[in-house]
């Protein structure tokens, strides 16, 4: 199923006037449309002004606000479909990463940050698995086997801080994976 679709029906499920950015509701900010521009962006530039719309209104100063909490779901939904771009999936995991690894303005909004997180764990899963077959495509047959190296294990540092984050233990990992 196409992303952008699956984000549009993840967005409308929620009441974006309920949560709010440093006292200003989602609604008023644009967030579910800056959301969706991240999603179909075609060019760095798109995707990286969308980006900062989003993350400078949902984490300030390094905080996750209220209104990222449902941001967390619309970006898996994003992801668990089939024709997102390359360029909107690394600001997309950024944003998550923002979200999700950091502190948020208080316990409850922390709090649910990482009920929502869980709830995507299989997703990141899946991303890991495919992790070798997508550096492959995307930087060929690896002559510089170090190069490769070093993006395998950024995105695998990456993805156990996000479940060391979401504190789920010992999640069932693809062979070859482990979280320490």
């Amino acid at each position: 199923m196409r992303s952008y679709d699956l984000a549009y029906r993840e967005i409308k499920r929620h009441r974006w006037a309920d949560y709010s950015c440093d006292g200003v509701s989602c609604d008023q900010l644009r967030i579910p449309n800056y959301l969706l521009r991240l999603i179909i962006s075609k060019t760095e530039q798109e995707a990286e002004n969308a980006y900062w719309r989003l993350d400078n209104n949902v984490v300030t100063q390094g905080c996750s606000e209220e209104g990222a909490i449902p941001v967390i779901p619309v970006i898996y939904a994003a992801l668990a479909g089939d024709d997102y771009s390359q360029i909107a999936e690394g600001w997309l995991v950024e944003l998550l990463h923002q979200i999700i690894c950091y502190h948020a303005i208080n316990e409850t909004v922390e709090q649910r940050c990482l009920e929502e997180g869980r709830k995507g764990l299989w997703l990141l899963c899946d991303r890991l698995t495919h992790l070798e077959e997508r550096l492959r495509k995307s930087l060929g047959e690896p002559t510089v086997e170090n190069k490769f190296e070093l993006v395998r294990q950024t995105f695998e540092e990456e993805y156990q801080r996000m479940i060391g984050t979401l504190d789920i233990g010992n999640p069932i990992l693809p062979a070859g994976y482990h979280v320490p």
